[in-house]
């Protein structure tokens, strides 16, 4: 709000400046059209002083005319009219731009003109310096304004760079408070399947223990994303593994009423294969969330392909919910209201610790998440 008034105070004294200025031409205008008006004045009453005596003493005062003509700066023409006739001055030279005078003299009747060219010139003089003015101003206030647009525009820029610092601290303080929540449980929950193994040795066990062995590693990656990715890598059949982790989904996708398409081509290469369940549960996960904000029909895609040294797969849904590309992939950054924005950016994470790297893009009609996975085994970062 402040600004905003500081703003107002200044447009407000540049109207009034300009208000001054105006009023200062106008009158300047004005003075220099009496000024030559007074000096037309008295060069007809100097005139009229002579040709009255000339008429007095039985001159003539066509010679009278003429003879000040040759003297005179201002009076350029003249012509007597007497009982319909009109006799012009010898020597007149009557330029367009005249400003014109009658004289009344029993019985006759003189048409004066003056020359207006140093008139009207200086009359032009005036409105090329308002124009130049107007212009000066025009330009002074396009420059005030640029600055003020990039100074506000900057200090938006911070503001929102200070919101989101605060909103980054926020969020990484509820991250910290879940994830050792999350380690406290898991402590309990080792602690409970130590018990359970005591008891003896069931499927349900070996499944929890592996739950827990994941999460755990999870979790301590989660910690500190500065941490390299470690990768126990084996070659397997990356379209199956897509088909597996799809099944997961399979009631939800029942609930949602989803057609699923799938064209996957059968290829093996070297990845870490519970990563790589973390990449696509997570690209599912989100396509099926963006689906259920969206009425039927729901369409499901998943197409792969080997592409040079390269397996492409395309993970589509018919949603076109796509957040800005900027900040698709950054932590903390997530178009769910509730969400921490952790899962595109883990994607991304895991691609490129493959040697990989992933896109997105809206493509005819679908939200289209691309996967690079190489062929051969991926570099060393």
């Amino acid at each position: 709000m402040a600004s905003r008034r500081y703003l107002l105070l200044l447009l407000l004294a540049l109207w009034i400046l300009g208000l001054g200025f105006l009023y200062n031409f106008y009158r300047l205008k004005k003075e220099w059209e009496g000024f030559f008006y007074l000096i037309l004045h008295e060069e007809k009453q100097r005139l009229y002083s002579a040709l009255k005596a000339t008429l007095v003493a039985g001159g003539d005062p066509v010679e009278t005319l003429a003879e000040y003509m040759e003297g005179s700066r201002l009076l350029t023409g003249a012509a007597l009219v007497l009982s319909g006739r009109t006799i012009i001055v010898p020597g007149s030279a009557i330029p367009p731009k005249s400003l014109v005078y009658t004289l009344e003299l029993k019985p006759f009747r003189f048409q004066l003109y003056f020359s207006g060219e140093t008139f009207y010139e200086i009359k032009r003089h005036l409105y090329i310096e308002l124009a130049l003015w107007w212009l000066l101003n025009l330009a002074g206030l396009g420059v005030t304004l640029w600055l003020l647009r990039g100074y506000y525009e900057s200090r938006l820029s911070l503001t929102r760079e200070r919101a989101e610092a605060e909103r980054l601290r926020s969020v990484s303080l509820a991250v910290s408070s879940v994830l050792h929540e999350v380690k406290n449980a898991l402590n309990n929950l080792n602690f409970a399947l130590f018990r359970l193994k005591k008891k003896g040795t069931f499927e349900e066990t070996r499944i929890l223990e592996e739950e827990i062995r994941r999460l755990t590693l999870y979790l301590e990656e989660v910690s500190d994303f500065r941490k390299p990715l470690t990768l126990k890598l084996s070659r397997l059949r990356i379209d199956t593994l897509v088909q597996e982790v799809l099944g997961e989904f399979s009631e939800r996708i029942a609930d949602l009423g989803v057609e699923v398409e799938t064209q996957l081509a059968p290829a093996e290469i070297p990845v870490d294969k519970e990563r790589m369940r973390v990449v696509l549960r997570n690209l599912l996960r989100n396509a099926l969330e963006a689906l259920a904000e969206v009425p039927p029909p729901r369409k499901l895609k998943l197409c792969g392909e080997i592409e040079g040294s390269f397996y492409r797969l395309e993970v589509a849904d018919s949603a076109q919910l796509l957040p800005e590309d900027a900040k698709l992939f950054k932590p903390y950054h997530s178009r769910k209201p509730r969400g921490f924005g952790l899962g595109l950016f883990n994607v991304k994470r895991i691609l490129e610790a493959h040697g990989g790297k992933v896109e997105a893009e809206i493509r005819s009609g679908f939200t289209v998440f691309t996967l690079r996975l190489p062929l051969g085994k991926p570099s060393e970062n």
